[in-house]
């Protein structure tokens, strides 16, 4: 799943995903609130979510606080990880702490960032 209101990142992102071998579905959504309408809504959910910080209305941080305040970060075994342009260490250092995350990377998602992730947590490389 990616979560970016910039439709150029989503765009890139999801062809670099597509080049891959993952053969599974990626969903894109614009926005933190139709991402979680659309889980709230669904009995699976992504088994990888990339999640940008600086969005409005609900930024990142929201949608992270979100999911665990009602409960939906226990039904969903997804591994999030933050993807941003946010080069403010605060961010970094908020991401490191969080147990909700599985890292954070900086944009734009690129093969080998990609393929480290899916060795990481999935065990194989999409490349």
């Amino acid at each position: 799943m990616l979560i970016d209101d910039n439709s150029d990142d989503n765009y890139f992102h999801e062809r670099i995903i597509q080049r891959s071998i993952f053969d599974g579905e990626i969903l894109t959504f614009s926005s933190a609130e139709a991402a979680i309408e659309h889980m709230e809504n669904s009995r699976e959910f992504p088994e990888l979510i990339f999640l940008d910080i600086n969005m409005p209305r609900m930024n990142g941080w929201e949608f992270l606080d979100y999911i665990k305040e009602t409960g939906l970060d226990l039904r969903m075994k997804s591994k999030i990880y933050m993807l941003s342009t946010s080069e403010n260490p605060d961010d970094q250092n908020k991401a490191e702490e969080s147990n909700m995350l599985a890292g954070f990377k900086t944009k734009p998602l690129n093969n080998q960032m990609l393929d480290d992730i899916f060795q990481q947590h999935f065990n194989f490389s999409p490349l």
